[in-house]
């Protein structure tokens, strides 16, 4: 699974976290590290590259009628 989390790194290469992480285990991770002047193009790009990710070629095609089915598994409130 992958989540992002923002963060800052200080001159000296120390990583600080702008919101709690709780993990269960040591885990990996991968720091992409933007340019303040680039940054709104940057977020532009990720974003963009994420959803084209998530709907890529594999991802099936729904018609206008599939996304008007009710979910019978919808608890309304």
């Amino acid at each position: 699974m992958l989540t992002q989390i923002e963060a800052e790194i200080d001159v000296n290469g120390s990583v600080i976290l702008l919101e709690p992480v709780h993990l269960e285990k040591k885990s990996r991770a991968i720091v992409t590290i933007i340019d303040d002047a680039d940054e709104q193009q940057e977020w532009l790009r990720l974003s963009a590259a994420n959803l084209a990710r998530a709907y890529g070629e594999d991802e099936p095609d729904y018609s206008s009628t599939t996304l008007n089915e009710i979910n019978p598994d919808y608890e309304r409130r």
